[in-house]
């Protein structure tokens, strides 16, 4: 069975992607595809292997086996971030080895860079709304207490 791991970067449409396949995931399991449901959002199957825990791993290879598709795909930014350590890579590899996975693939998604910051900025924006000017003069004065304390 073959394994996709989409590991889209955060800001680049993987978040409409996932949600997009997970409501026509399960209408393509008779073309062959598994998508499997996020249990906790989109980002849990990363974050448990962050914690090396691939139990997940067997879980949805058999689920697919039981669907009888001949490709699973999985999608969440945060694959990126633990495919990029070599150690979190190295064990979800194995983990999916153990599981049966016969070939693996990944693949992801990216901007220019300057059309990427321009959307990381605006996200963080809506999040921490303060202006340039607030975030220098907050930093300055950071930095002035630093330098208060280290005389």
């Amino acid at each position: 069975m073959k394994v996709i791991i989409h590991a889209g970067c955060a800001k680049n449409g993987s978040t409409a992607f996932q949600t997009m396949m997970a409501r026509a995931g399960p209408g393509l399991a008779p073309h062959g595809l598994y998508y499997p449901k996020a249990p906790v959002g989109h980002r849990h199957l990363a974050e448990r292997a962050y914690r090396d825990d691939y139990r997940w791993v067997g879980e949805v290879m058999e689920t697919a086996r039981a669907a009888d598709v001949g490709c699973v795909l999985l999608s969440t930014e945060h694959f990126q971030n633990l495919l990029c350590q070599k150690a979190y890579a190295l064990g979800l590899a194995a983990a999916f080895r153990e599981a049966g996975a016969g070939d693996g693939r990944g693949g992801g998604s990216g901007r220019a860079p300057f059309d990427d910051f321009h959307s990381i900025y605006a996200e963080a924006a809506k999040w921490f709304p303060i202006s340039y000017e607030q975030w220098a003069d907050a930093a300055l004065q950071l930095s002035e207490q630093d330098l208060k304390v280290m005389s």
